[in-house]
Protein backbone atom coordinates (compact mmCIF):
# COMPACT_ATOMS: atom_id res chain seq x y z
CA UNK A 1 0.00 0.00 0.00
CA UNK A 2 3.09 2.52 0.19
CA UNK A 3 3.70 2.46 -3.69
CA UNK A 4 1.57 2.43 -6.68
CA UNK A 5 2.20 1.53 -9.92
CA UNK A 6 0.78 3.23 -13.08
CA UNK A 7 0.88 2.64 -16.84
CA UNK A 8 0.61 4.99 -19.33
CA UNK A 9 1.21 4.97 -22.95
CA UNK A 10 1.83 8.06 -25.39
CA UNK A 11 -0.61 8.73 -28.17
CA UNK A 12 2.60 8.13 -30.52
CA UNK A 13 2.43 4.50 -32.27
CA UNK A 14 5.44 2.77 -29.76
CA UNK A 15 6.20 5.90 -28.06
CA UNK A 16 7.66 7.02 -24.72
CA UNK A 17 5.77 4.31 -22.98
CA UNK A 18 6.07 4.09 -19.17
CA UNK A 19 5.27 2.88 -15.95
CA UNK A 20 4.88 5.80 -13.05
CA UNK A 21 5.67 4.91 -9.37
CA UNK A 22 3.73 6.95 -7.22
CA UNK A 23 4.63 7.43 -3.16
CA UNK A 24 1.02 6.84 -1.85
CA UNK A 25 2.01 8.85 1.29
CA UNK A 26 2.91 12.42 -0.42
CA UNK A 27 1.14 11.42 -3.90
CA UNK A 28 4.41 12.03 -5.61
CA UNK A 29 6.20 10.21 -9.02
CA UNK A 30 8.99 8.81 -7.54
CA UNK A 31 10.05 6.82 -10.49
CA UNK A 32 9.51 6.11 -14.11
CA UNK A 33 10.06 3.01 -15.52
CA UNK A 34 10.63 2.71 -19.08
CA UNK A 35 8.38 0.00 -21.31
CA UNK A 36 8.23 -1.14 -24.73
CA UNK A 37 5.27 -1.02 -26.57
CA UNK A 38 1.76 0.42 -25.22
CA UNK A 39 1.64 -0.68 -21.39
CA UNK A 40 -1.89 -1.47 -20.31
CA UNK A 41 -2.40 -3.16 -17.11
CA UNK A 42 -0.75 -3.76 -13.73
CA UNK A 43 -0.32 -6.16 -10.89
CA UNK A 44 1.90 -6.35 -7.90
CA UNK A 45 3.02 -9.89 -6.88
CA UNK A 46 1.37 -9.87 -2.87
CA UNK A 47 5.00 -10.34 -1.78
CA UNK A 48 6.20 -7.26 -2.95
CA UNK A 49 8.79 -8.58 -5.23
CA UNK A 50 7.98 -8.21 -8.50
CA UNK A 51 5.33 -6.17 -10.47
CA UNK A 52 4.08 -7.87 -14.21
CA UNK A 53 2.61 -5.10 -16.81
CA UNK A 54 0.52 -6.43 -20.10
CA UNK A 55 2.37 -4.61 -22.97
CA UNK A 56 -0.59 -4.35 -25.72
CA UNK A 57 1.35 -4.18 -28.54
CA UNK A 58 4.28 -6.25 -27.62
CA UNK A 59 5.00 -9.19 -29.60
CA UNK A 60 2.84 -10.87 -27.01
CA UNK A 61 4.67 -10.25 -23.82
CA UNK A 62 4.62 -8.97 -20.23
CA UNK A 63 7.32 -6.60 -18.75
CA UNK A 64 8.80 -7.89 -15.07
CA UNK A 65 9.50 -5.59 -13.11
CA UNK A 66 11.57 -6.05 -10.20
CA UNK A 67 9.88 -3.66 -6.74
CA UNK A 68 12.85 -2.90 -5.46
CA UNK A 69 14.67 -1.58 -8.08
CA UNK A 70 12.21 -0.50 -10.41
CA UNK A 71 13.65 -1.77 -13.60
CA UNK A 72 12.67 -4.10 -16.31
CA UNK A 73 13.90 -7.85 -15.63
CA UNK A 74 12.06 -9.97 -17.71
CA UNK A 75 9.51 -9.99 -20.24
CA UNK A 76 7.29 -13.30 -20.51
CA UNK A 77 6.07 -14.04 -23.75
CA UNK A 78 2.61 -15.18 -23.70
CA UNK A 79 1.14 -16.26 -26.83
CA UNK A 80 -1.35 -13.66 -27.86
CA UNK A 81 -2.32 -9.71 -26.52
CA UNK A 82 -2.09 -9.65 -23.09
CA UNK A 83 -4.92 -8.07 -21.37
CA UNK A 84 -5.94 -8.50 -17.46
CA UNK A 85 -3.00 -9.21 -14.71
CA UNK A 86 -3.78 -11.13 -11.90
CA UNK A 87 -1.43 -12.63 -8.96
CA UNK A 88 -2.34 -15.42 -6.51
CA UNK A 89 -1.58 -14.43 -3.13
CA UNK A 90 1.11 -16.47 -2.72
CA UNK A 91 2.52 -14.94 -5.46
CA UNK A 92 3.60 -18.21 -7.11
CA UNK A 93 1.33 -17.58 -10.30
CA UNK A 94 0.72 -14.95 -12.59
CA UNK A 95 -2.82 -15.63 -14.60
CA UNK A 96 -2.84 -13.30 -18.08
CA UNK A 97 -6.14 -12.94 -20.05
CA UNK A 98 -5.18 -13.21 -23.76
CA UNK A 99 -7.31 -11.29 -26.51
CA UNK A 100 -5.88 -13.21 -29.88
CA UNK A 101 -8.65 -12.61 -32.99
CA UNK A 102 -7.95 -15.21 -34.75
CA UNK A 103 -8.46 -17.85 -32.10
CA UNK A 104 -10.90 -18.17 -28.96
CA UNK A 105 -9.28 -16.27 -26.04
CA UNK A 106 -7.37 -17.97 -23.63
CA UNK A 107 -5.47 -17.35 -19.93
CA UNK A 108 -1.76 -17.92 -20.20
CA UNK A 109 -0.80 -19.39 -16.43
CA UNK A 110 2.61 -18.37 -15.42
CA UNK A 111 5.19 -19.47 -12.77
CA UNK A 112 6.38 -16.69 -11.03
CA UNK A 113 9.38 -18.33 -9.99
CA UNK A 114 11.06 -19.50 -13.84
CA UNK A 115 8.44 -16.69 -15.57
CA UNK A 116 7.31 -19.22 -18.17
CA UNK A 117 3.66 -20.25 -19.34
CA UNK A 118 3.06 -23.66 -17.69
CA UNK A 119 -0.26 -23.77 -19.11
CA UNK A 120 -3.53 -22.25 -20.59
CA UNK A 121 -7.11 -22.11 -20.26
CA UNK A 122 -9.51 -21.68 -23.07
CA UNK A 123 -12.02 -19.01 -22.53
CA UNK A 124 -14.34 -16.66 -24.52
CA UNK A 125 -13.27 -14.55 -27.39
CA UNK A 126 -11.72 -11.35 -26.20
CA UNK A 127 -11.40 -11.65 -22.38
CA UNK A 128 -10.80 -9.16 -20.41
CA UNK A 129 -10.70 -8.32 -16.66
CA UNK A 130 -9.15 -11.15 -14.38
CA UNK A 131 -8.92 -10.96 -10.38
CA UNK A 132 -8.37 -14.15 -7.70
CA UNK A 133 -9.87 -14.23 -4.56
CA UNK A 134 -8.29 -13.84 -1.46
CA UNK A 135 -7.93 -17.39 -0.60
CA UNK A 136 -6.39 -17.98 -4.06
CA UNK A 137 -8.76 -20.92 -4.84
CA UNK A 138 -10.72 -19.06 -7.17
CA UNK A 139 -10.08 -16.81 -10.17
CA UNK A 140 -12.74 -14.76 -12.05
CA UNK A 141 -12.57 -13.51 -15.89
CA UNK A 142 -14.59 -10.64 -17.51
CA UNK A 143 -15.76 -12.03 -21.07
CA UNK A 144 -16.58 -8.71 -22.02
CA UNK A 145 -17.88 -9.45 -25.69
CA UNK A 146 -20.39 -12.05 -23.84
CA UNK A 147 -21.28 -9.94 -21.58
CA UNK A 148 -20.32 -13.15 -18.90
CA UNK A 149 -18.11 -14.09 -16.23
CA UNK A 150 -16.28 -17.41 -16.00
CA UNK A 151 -15.01 -18.35 -12.53
CA UNK A 152 -11.73 -20.34 -12.85
CA UNK A 153 -10.62 -23.10 -10.68
CA UNK A 154 -7.18 -22.69 -9.68
CA UNK A 155 -5.92 -26.09 -8.28
CA UNK A 156 -6.86 -27.45 -12.19
CA UNK A 157 -6.98 -24.72 -14.10
CA UNK A 158 -10.15 -25.21 -15.97
CA UNK A 159 -13.33 -23.25 -16.14
CA UNK A 160 -15.99 -24.53 -13.91
CA UNK A 161 -18.85 -22.33 -14.42
CA UNK A 162 -20.05 -19.14 -16.60
CA UNK A 163 -22.89 -16.99 -15.74
CA UNK A 164 -24.33 -13.81 -18.16
CA UNK A 165 -24.40 -10.39 -16.65
CA UNK A 166 -27.00 -7.98 -17.47
CA UNK A 167 -24.62 -5.22 -18.50
CA UNK A 168 -21.11 -5.41 -20.22
CA UNK A 169 -17.97 -5.88 -18.59
CA UNK A 170 -15.20 -4.98 -19.86
CA UNK A 171 -11.97 -4.48 -17.66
Amino acid sequence: GKVLYVAHHSREEYGADTVSVIDTATNQVTDTVSIYSWPTHVAVAPNGSNVYVAMQFSDDSVAVIDARTNEVIDTIRVHGRPRGLAVTPDSRHLYVSIEDQNIEGHVSVVDTSTNKVTGYIRVAVYPQGIAITSDGRKAYLAQGIHNSLAVIDTSTNRVTAKFKLRTSCND
